[in-house]
């Protein structure tokens, strides 16, 4: 056995907290390590010397008080958190929410379809003029934000490929 194991196990030596083969270990060791040995004696002079010491007295009521506050606490654990009201409130508004998501998402899905209905109704080749107007107005829109782009830009190069496909081919 090496110092450093030795010296970790010194003190469950001294206590009597180590198995026979444990011990026997360590007395080997103890008979061959002189630094060893003078540990070992440091720490039963330390264990005498505290042995030696009278012990303090607590407060009168001091046990009482530190289990009073300990079951207070525990106490305190068990009760359920109320941050917006009754665990049956919060179960119930969760529900609410949930239902209200639902209703505005059908909701929507009902004005989009209602619109898009609006546009095919009547006359085919007019709302599909509506449309190609549409997507026009917006395809002007979208190349009127990148029209000031520096030469070279990554913004040039989708002006100049945009350009060709709406020209069919042709370029500007």
């Amino acid at each position: 056995m090496d110092c450093k194991t030795t010296s970790r196990r010194l003190g469950a030596y001294l206590d009597g907290e180590l198995p026979h083969a444990g011990a026997a270990a360590v007395e080997e060791h103890l008979r061959q390590c002189p630094r060893c040995t003078a540990e070992l004696a440091e720490l039963r002079a330390l264990s005498h010397a505290l042995n030696g010491l009278e012990g303090a007295a607590a407060p009168s009521g001091f046990a009482a008080r530190v289990k009073q506050a300990a079951l207070a606490r525990q106490e305190v654990r068990r009760q359920p958190v109320m941050l917006y009201g009754a665990p049956r409130a919060r179960a119930m508004n969760r529900v609410l929410m949930r239902v209200a998501a639902c209703l505005v998402a059908v909701a929507g899905l009902w004005v989009g379809m209602s619109a898009g209905g609006s546009a095919f109704a009547g006359n085919g080749q007019a709302s599909s003029d509506a449309t190609q107007a549409a997507e026009q107005n917006e395809f002007d829109l979208q190349m009127a934000s990148l029209s000031a782009a520096p030469p070279g830009s990554i913004a040039e190069a989708y002006l100049a490929f945009a350009s060709y496909d709406e020209t069919g081919g042709q370029g500007q």
